[in-house]
């Protein structure tokens, strides 16, 4: 067994959980930043444009509006 082949297969590891770390951690401030912009919305939904979200479909409604569906 060569010993220069395992430290370069264990950095190659390493490398690839470190990258996959980061695209993780990317795609949890993504979620966090959606959802912040989603309560904004909603508030401003809500307090300027006087539309009360009362019932779960306007909710829902909104939801989708907001995600362009």
């Amino acid at each position: 067994m060569n010993i220069h082949s395992t430290e370069n297969n264990l950095s190659n590891l390493l490398d690839k959980n470190e990258q996959a770390l980061y695209l993780f951690r990317s795609e949890i401030v993504l979620i966090l930043l959606q959802k912040h912009m989603l309560l904004t919305y909603l508030l401003i939904n809500r307090f300027f444009t006087k539309k009360q979200l009362s019932t779960p479909s306007a909710l829902v409604i909104s939801v989708l509006n907001f995600m362009g569906g």
